[in-house]
């Protein structure tokens, strides 16, 4: 049985998409006052959205998912594949008890959490990093510029050294709406590319480190 259940069972929210291309992660449903209590007594809560499937497959989640474990517990997560829209009815209650939001996007997923934070700006919830691994449309000739909104207050872009045509870049201060209220951060991962970046252990640090310490020991 994969760790999946146990999860969303206990302290944190593991809630797939019908688009996930695995089938081991259905939906394990809390009814939504379950949901509630779990952010509410969480430190923060974060959600990441996979690249394009088959080939990201569950790699943002089991990033998220070791995120989890090394919280001790205390986070609260949603992970899926695609439509991010599905995300904004937690995103407002992690806002409603003022708790830290952190989007996470691979590849294809970054233009996904970049639509959440643009919803979150016209609706005044403050996104404390927006992650990008790889975004794939910024690099793509023929994706709108999607220019980070000034609810972000640090923008953390982390791509591969060998990520070749299938990767993103870093951004610059074109690519934010206002670069006094967002922070830019680029980082290229030595030695690896598209396929293997959410895996690698770089990019685990960053963003644990970026976290700012994990929870109640």
């Amino acid at each position: 049985m994969r760790k999946a259940i146990p999860i969303v069972l206990s302290s944190a929210i593991s809630l797939y998409s019908s688009g996930c291309v695995s089938p081991n992660f259905e939906r394990y449903r809390l009814s939504q006052e379950g949901i509630e209590q779990k952010i509410r007594e969480s430190d923060f809560f974060a959600v990441g959205i996979e690249g394009l499937q088959p080939f990201s497959q569950d790699s943002v989640h089991q990033l998220m998912q070791r995120l989890y474990f090394e919280s001790n517990r205390n986070m609260a997560y949603d992970a899926s594949s695609g439509d991010w829209s599905r995300h904004m009815e937690n995103i407002r209650t992690a806002d409603k008890y003022a708790k830290k939001i952190f989007l996470i996007g691979y590849s294809a997923g970054a233009e996904e959490v970049w639509h959440i934070a643009d919803r979150c700006c016209s609706e005044g919830i403050p996104i404390e990093i927006l992650f990008y691994l790889d975004p794939t449309h910024k690099k793509s000739l023929f994706s709108p510029k999607r220019i980070v909104p000034n609810n972000v207050k640090k923008v953390v872009v982390i791509t591969g050294e060998f990520s070749g045509i299938l990767g993103g870049r870093g951004l610059d201060s074109r690519d934010v709406q206002d670069t006094r209220r967002t922070e830019i951060e680029n980082h290229t991962l030595a030695g690896t590319g598209h396929m293997r970046l959410p895996r690698e252990q770089g990019v685990y640090q960053i963003i644990r480190r970026k976290l700012g310490g994990f929870g109640r020991r």
